[in-house]
């Protein structure tokens, strides 16, 4: 227990302020006395009489003698004090009975033992002010102006309580601050009637006015500090598809995520994965969701959006597609422009006979600028670094048999035969994409991720 300097109201050890006055309590350990048995002492004190220098030592009755105790050698009795005549140089002032154990300024309790020596400055002290004193006792002052609220039962029983697994974590706590935040969550679960400090949120016993935490005075008007709260934290949601770059090993690189919305992609992206590109477009290409489909749209880009075909597609006159480092445009050889006007006369155009030729693929070295062309005669015309009517042998990125070109009641089609780096074709406004796909976006091959 720590005893108050100013109230000397004794505090639990864990207290840094009264819980009485609110004054902040001294940590220093509190001195104990040696061990005598609680026994009534004679004492004389010649000459310390406050009233008079000539005032005969008070004698305290004398009961038995004290036997002081000694843990390490025998036990040692203590001669009686031998009396001594006494001279009453002031008879009109009476001996003063010691004052009863309820009325002593001292505790008697068990728990610690006092000197004789500080039984008997309180005894004279105790003696002076009752021969002193006014024969009218003073009025009690009211409870608003004590420094704490009158004692109660139930005031005594919570004070004395056995400390919770709360309190006790808080009197460890370096600061009164720190320790309102470490009971931060007591007070949020404390009762509704509970008496809470306004300062830090520590209980207040009943019957006390200041907390015994922080010093703070408690008004039963104030409250404790509200429990803030808790807002929850929305995490931000998942992107619902990215591009995985895809090397030319076939190892995965770098992942770009796509927005909710829409994303466009290009040379004026930020991001190096394409802002390091000079054959994109500075707006190349825009990713947007509709309809639970995720669609990709070329933005009039130069050199394109190629996506990899999985079957069989149409082929329209004009359309470009890519095999290996080979991009190849097919043209419907009744769609090509003559070379040659015609003179008009009737006068027919010399050439190179044609010989049931539906179609040409020529090879693109330059925008309009074909360095190879293929005239296309049979019903299927197949493509390959190796086999095929339509060969790349210096293409090591082009298998040994790659796609074909097949014609079919009129109409034209792109095939895959299987080939290791696929047959890619040009997307001429937009196409669906699905889990999976493999998109060529200028130098760079991206595959399309969609999270379920």
């Amino acid at each position: 227990m720590i005893v108050c300097p100013n109230c000397s109201r004794d505090n639990e050890d864990h207290y840094k302020f009264c819980l009485g006055c609110g004054t902040e309590l001294a940590r220093a350990p509190r001195p104990v006395a040696p061990t005598v048995l609680p026994q009534a002492v004679p004492i004389k004190l010649p000459g310390l009489n406050p009233l008079s220098a000539h005032t005969p030592a008070i004698e305290l009755p004398r009961s038995v003698k004290p036997t002081l105790i000694d843990p390490s050698g025998p036990r040692i009795e203590a001669e009686p004090t031998p009396e001594t005549p006494r001279v009453d140089p002031t008879p009109a002032i009476e001996t003063v009975p010691p004052p009863d154990r309820d009325e002593l300024p001292f505790d008697m309790s068990t728990d610690g033992e006092v000197s004789h020596g500080a039984v008997a400055a309180a005894a004279l002290s105790a003696a002076a002010t009752a021969a002193t004193a006014s024969p009218e006792p003073a009025p009690a002052p009211s409870s608003d102006a004590l420094p704490f609220e009158p004692v109660t039962d139930e005031g005594l029983a919570a004070a004395h309580a056995p400390l919770t697994e709360a309190e006790r974590e808080t009197a460890e706590a370096p600061t009164a601050v720190a320790l309102g935040a470490a009971l931060y969550d007591a007070t949020v679960t404390a009762p509704e009637n509970a008496r809470l400090c306004s300062t830090c949120g520590t209980p207040v016993p009943e019957g006390f006015k200041f907390c015994g935490v922080c010093g703070g005075r408690y008004d039963a008007r104030s409250r404790a500090p509200a429990a803030v709260a808790s807002v929850p934290v929305v995490e931000a949601a998942p992107a619902p598809a990215q591009l995985v770059v895809i090397h030319p090993d076939g190892t995965e690189g770098a992942k770009f995520s796509l927005s909710p919305t829409e994303t466009t992609v290009g040379r004026a992206h930020p991001s190096p994965l394409f802002a390091d590109d000079p054959f994109l477009s500075p707006r190349h290409a825009t990713f947007y969701f509709g309809k639970n489909q995720l669609f990709a749209r070329d933005e009039g880009s130069l050199n394109g959006l190629f996506i990899r075909i999985k079957a069989e597609v149409e082929l329209f006159h004009g359309d470009l597609f890519r095999i290996g480092q080979q991009l190849l445009r097919f043209e419907e050889l009744a769609q090509v422009r003559p070379v040659l006007p015609g003179a008009g006369d009737g006068t027919m155009v010399m050439g190179s006979p044609v010989r049931g030729a539906w179609g040409r693929l020529s090879s693109v070295v330059a925008i309009n600028t074909p360095a190879s062309v293929w005239v296309l005669r049979k019903v299927e015309e197949a493509l390959g670094r190796e086999r095929g009517e339509i060969t790349f042998p210096d293409d090591g990125f082009v298998s040994g048999s790659h796609c074909k070109v097949v014609t079919r009641d009129g109409r034209f089609f792109l095939q895959d035969t299987g080939s290791t780096n696929g047959t890619y074709l040009r997307v001429k406004a937009e196409a669906i994409l699905s889990q999976g796909d493999l998109v060529l976006l200028g130098q760079q091959l991206f595959r399309v991720d969609l999270k379920t």
